[in-house]
């Protein structure tokens, strides 16, 4: 069966179009560039591409699987309002991962002295998951002890950890994925994004969420 991937939550957009059988999937062809925020006009025609090359269209896809973050709000948005469009209209199996999980799945590691560090907007950056101030970043990974970073931040932010070796991971998107058993997912109706939430803020007690 045909899988449709999409991944909007990092600062470079990724698709891939990936066969499936018992839950095993394998890359087919797939696209990536680097996000600039136009996802609303971009994201539906670089699918079509990429379904065209294998002879397939929107029809043919039976599983869609999408990064639901955390990220950014303008592409993660597209990204999993397209997910969640395109399963309910073919009536097929959605699934989405973290992109915690992700990051984890490309090293295919976990080090003790390593962290997995994510854009948390331009004050803060998400340190294995946990939100962390940027002025106390450097702190904090000395107290983790961590020798060595990889993931998705700003130059800004990389140049406050500039003393660590920082490890770049060269694996594409849908070969990450083939590393996946559909087993291994979240099965959902419908996948509720994770915007990136700005460190060190307190909400006002008069206000109620």
């Amino acid at each position: 069966m045909i899988t449709l991937a999409i991944n909007t939550s990092s600062t470079k957009t990724a698709i891939a179009v990936l066969s499936e059988q018992n839950y095993k999937l394998k890359l087919l062809y797939e696209a990536s560039w680097k996000s600039k925020n136009d996802e609303a006009e971009n994201l539906i025609p670089q699918i079509q591409k990429l379904l065209k090359k294998n002879k397939k269209t929107f029809r043919d896809i039976k599983n869609i699987i999408v990064v639901k973050g955390p990220g950014s709000f303008t592409g993660l948005r597209i990204g999993v309002a397209t997910a969640n469009m395109i399963a309910y209209l073919n009536k097929a199996h959605l699934y989405c991962l973290t992109a915690f999980d992700y990051y984890w799945k490309m090293l295919g590691e976990k080090p003790k002295d390593m962290a997995l560090l994510l854009y948390a907007g331009s004050g803060g950056v998400y340190v294995n998951g946990e939100l962390v101030n940027l002025p106390d970043l450097k702190k904090y990974l000395s107290e983790k002890k961590i020798k060595e970073i990889f993931g998705d931040i700003s130059k800004n932010q990389k140049k406050q950890v500039g003393h660590l070796k920082f490890k770049i991971l060269r694996k594409s998107f849908g070969k990450v994925l083939e590393k996946f058993n559909l087993k291994d997912l979240e099965k959902t109706e419908i996948v509720e994004p994770m915007y990136i939430k700005g460190p060190g803020i307190t909400p006002n007690k008069k206000c109620y969420i």
